[in-house]
């Protein structure tokens, strides 16, 4: 398993080391050109955006779906039905996936 976090601060990376030794976890806020990225990209089956206020990380998303013929998915991501959540909007691009 790979995590590419936005954070993993207060404390989280070592509780998440220590609840999962094996996972592997990409640099905080690391992008799309990061040579990790792109490897853990290759690696993996399966893209899932976890439990959050809405899909925050449609950038990674995006990355994801132009770079691989590989599953994506969502849990846990809360959204109204006009496709904003909190003061934000989803981007166009991902409504489609959560209409």
């Amino acid at each position: 398993m790979i995590l590419w976090p936005e954070s993993v601060d207060r404390g989280v990376r070592p509780m998440l080391r220590n609840a999962f030794p094996t996972l592997r976890i990409l640099a905080d806020h690391a992008t799309a050109d990061d040579p990790t990225v792109k490897e853990a990209i290759r690696e993996a089956s399966l893209f899932l955006h976890g439990s959050a206020k809405g899909i925050s990380v449609a950038p990674q998303i995006e990355v994801w779906r132009n770079t691989v013929n590989k599953p994506f998915g969502f849990y846990g991501a809360g959204v109204e039905l006009d496709g904003k959540y909190g003061d934000e909007t989803i981007s166009p691009c991902l409504h489609p996936l959560v209409g």
